[in-house]
């Protein structure tokens, strides 16, 4: 039994049903296609977004690494600036302490020498005049001389000793400056004055006085000083010198001390 209203195929019906068929599988083909690209494109999208979010925690965790940074930084600084300021305390300790040692050290070094140099001055020789002696009254044309006695008064000998006197007349109103005829003290000497001992010096001369200067001297206007110094070593090694000066007084045939080149060291 035929289909009433169909008609023998036509070549031109195959190509056309072919061509449907083609078509169809083309667009099945296009919609896999079309759906494996939405899928791998989904696939991206989500790799995207897990990127995304993994960089959002890696910047997360780099901000906190940076706060993390700021923290450790701050805290060092703060180390340092502690240990600096431990370290300048201990410098200010040191140097303190080392002013106040240098400062006790130079005190026992200037108690140390106060303490030597009384023990020196205890023990070393003391030379000074003790005594002059000469004539109680002037009289006219009669030598005028004294001798001045020495004595040490230490606990040491004096070493090298050396004496020289001298005897002027002036005007009472001239001021007095000792004169010497020469220089004893350039003289090498290798004389000791033992302690409690004595030795006497006398002018190179004595002096002598007509009418007119005995009525001076005797009056006052015009005055007879004698004057002296002794240069000696202790046994320190250390030089001393004293120097005395006096005026006669006709009076009494004594001796008055000026107050002027009386001096010991």
């Amino acid at each position: 039994m035929k289909w009433p209203f169909r008609e023998p195929s036509k070549f031109t019906d195959w190509v056309v049903a072919f061509a449907a068929v083609v078509g169809v599988f083309v667009a099945l083909m296009q919609i896999h296609i079309l759906a494996l690209q939405t899928d791998i494109i989904g696939q991206q999208r989500k790799e995207m977004e897990r990127q995304r979010d993994e960089m959002a925690g890696q910047r997360k965790e780099m901000a906190n690494a940076g706060k993390q940074t700021d923290r450790i930084i701050a805290e060092d600084r703060r180390l340092a600036d502690a240990n600096e300021k431990v370290a300048r305390g201990m410098t200010d300790s040191v140097s303190q302490a080392k002013l106040a040692t240098n400062k006790s050290l130079d005190q026992s070094r200037k108690s140390l020498e106060a303490t030597i140099e009384m023990s020196r001055n205890d023990q070393r020789a003391w030379v000074g005049i003790t005594s002059i002696s000469g004539p109680k009254a002037i009289k006219e044309e009669s030598p005028f001389n004294i001798n001045a006695i020495w004595g040490n008064f230490g606990k040491s000998p004096a070493f090298k000793v050396t004496c020289a006197t001298g005897l002027r007349v002036q005007a009472r109103r001239d001021t007095f400056e000792p004169v010497y005829e020469k220089d004893t003290n350039a003289l090498p000497s290798s004389a000791i004055l033992w302690p409690s001992l004595t030795m006497s010096a006398a002018p190179d001369r004595p002096l002598y006085f007509d009418k007119q200067r005995t009525d001076d001297i005797r009056s006052g206007r015009q005055i007879i000083r004698a004057y002296g110094y002794a240069t000696y070593e202790d046994a320190f090694g250390r030089h001393h010198r004293t120097e005395f000066a006096c005026s006669y007084t006709p009076d009494d045939g004594g001796w008055r001390v000026l107050d002027t080149h009386n001096t010991a060291d």
